[in-house]
């Protein structure tokens, strides 16, 4: 079904959010949405009405890098941000995959820094799906780093999953759990 889509340039990223979030009513339980785009997404409404009420699970956004480098995407959500103010935003979490972010690390430092600056947590899921550095885990102040199911699946019979999920938490310290799922 994928490869019959046709991608039309920028997808507005808000209306399949909250089509999404009312299906899986995620003020009863926290979920997690796979949205297929063509990696440039936009902030098509107000950030406000996507984010759940404050106290309650954040928002987590799974991003593209190459959204967050394109210029219009990035000052697009940047004022949407503003709009929010610091305190609100706290309530969104921009995900990125641990390869992509990798791959395009050095061009990410300023955006996923301007993300912190506004007020964003950051986090990163797929870890340890690759073998890459970690640094990144300090340098950006994760929020949360999800680990790749397959790392902790029949972790109890894998001694080198054992070993890669010990050497990833211990890499993130006390400075940002780590999840896993699987």
């Amino acid at each position: 079904a994928v490869k019959a889509l046709r991608f039309q340039g920028k997808t507005p990223l808000s209306a399949p959010l909250l089509q999404a979030a009312e299906a899986l009513r995620h003020t009863e339980a926290s979920a997690t949405v796979v949205l297929v785009t063509d990696g440039i997404e936009t902030c098509a409404a107000e950030l406000r009405a996507l984010l759940p009420p404050e106290g309650s699970v954040p928002l987590a956004l799974n991003l593209h890098p190459q959204s967050l480098l394109d210029n219009s995407f990035r000052h697009t959500l940047l004022m949407a941000l503003l709009r929010l103010g610091k305190r609100r935003a706290a309530s969104l979490v921009i995900e990125l995959n641990e390869g992509l972010v990798h791959r395009y690390l050095d061009a990410l430092r300023a955006p996923l820094r301007e993300l912190r600056l506004f007020g964003c947590q950051l986090a990163v899921d797929h870890a340890g799906q690759d073998v890459v550095s970690t640094h990144y885990i300090k340098e950006f102040e994760l929020a949360y780093l999800k680990i790749h199911p397959s790392l902790v699946r029949d972790i109890a019979r894998r001694p080198l999953n054992q070993l890669a999920v010990r050497s990833l938490a211990g890499g993130c310290g006390a400075q940002a759990p780590v999840l896993a799922g699987g």
